[in-house]
């Protein structure tokens, strides 16, 4: 009877099955915060600094971060003199979303059908390339 109730006890502590987990659906399966257990925040940062090997420009950094990743990295170098960073490379433009770390955790076991460090929105583009990395693009 103890042995039934481990095995029941276990089971309820897992996070609910998910649904949409498959690349290209409406959403990563880390922001499915049902059942979640540990739940957390994305977290944006950005900054310009002034590229000291090039006088007159600027270097406009982006991080993303989920459950202790980076998940987002960009940089792009803007002439100072005649631009700002661009709005895609600014905090504000990502606002903090929940995630749920263990599912985050288990999409980067080999044999995930997603990596939220390769794809943060596991929509089928890859973080480096994509527009909107916390966004899904489903519509294709």
């Amino acid at each position: 009877m103890a042995a039934c109730a481990a095995i029941l006890s276990a089971l309820f502590a897992l996070p609910v099955p998910l649904r949409g987990d498959e690349i290209g659906s409406s959403d990563a399966p880390w922001f499915n915060m049902t059942g979640c257990h540990h739940p957390s925040r994305t977290v944006a940062q950005s900054h310009g600094v002034h590229d000291p090997d090039h006088r007159g420009t600027t270097i406009c950094s982006l991080s993303i971060s989920i459950c202790g990743d980076v998940a987002v990295q960009r940089q792009t170098s803007i002439d100072s003199e005649t631009q700002r960073c661009p709005s895609s490379m600014k905090y504000t433009s990502y606002p903090p979303r929940r995630v749920c770390c263990e599912r985050w955790e288990a999409a980067k076991a080999p044999g995930s059908k997603c990596d939220g460090t390769v794809d943060a929105d596991c929509d089928g583009i890859p973080n480096d390339q994509d527009g909107a990395p916390l966004t899904p693009n489903v519509a294709k």
